[in-house]
């Protein structure tokens, strides 16, 4: 029996193509730069990351994968994860993954795949 990782569980509840990202604003800064602006540490300013993705043509599809995914921390759409746990919370498909404890996801997905083998 193959155990799921959290990676196996994070990917089944996103999508798949995130060509997407190719266009981003923030696709061509560094990895470090990135975690500075988006993933600012406790007391660091919001507002660098939210002013790159004001201007940014890919913004909707990037907030759409934030809302979308139960593990996204930092600022992603232009919206910090606080802001995003407030327009998540009537989300059918949020509150659904919200009800399910990790095991229970983990058991969901070993039986869809045992299904399909």
């Amino acid at each position: 029996m193959t155990v799921l990782g959290d990676w196996e569980i994070y990917e089944r509840f996103v999508e798949h193509d995130r060509s997407w990202r190719e266009d981003a604003l923030c696709s061509d800064m560094s990895t470090e730069e990135r975690d500075r602006v988006f993933f600012p540490t406790r007391g660091a300013s919001i507002e660098p990351g939210k002013a790159i993705c004001s201007g940014c043509p890919v913004r909707e599809q990037c907030l759409e994968y934030a809302l979308r995914s139960p593990m996204v921390a930092g600022i992603w759409g232009g919206t910090s994860q606080r802001e995003r746990h407030a327009l998540m919370g009537n989300r059918p498909a949020h509150r659904e993954r919200k009800s399910m404890s990790r095991e229970a996801i983990r058991i969901r997905v070993q039986a869809e795949r045992t299904a399909t083998a």
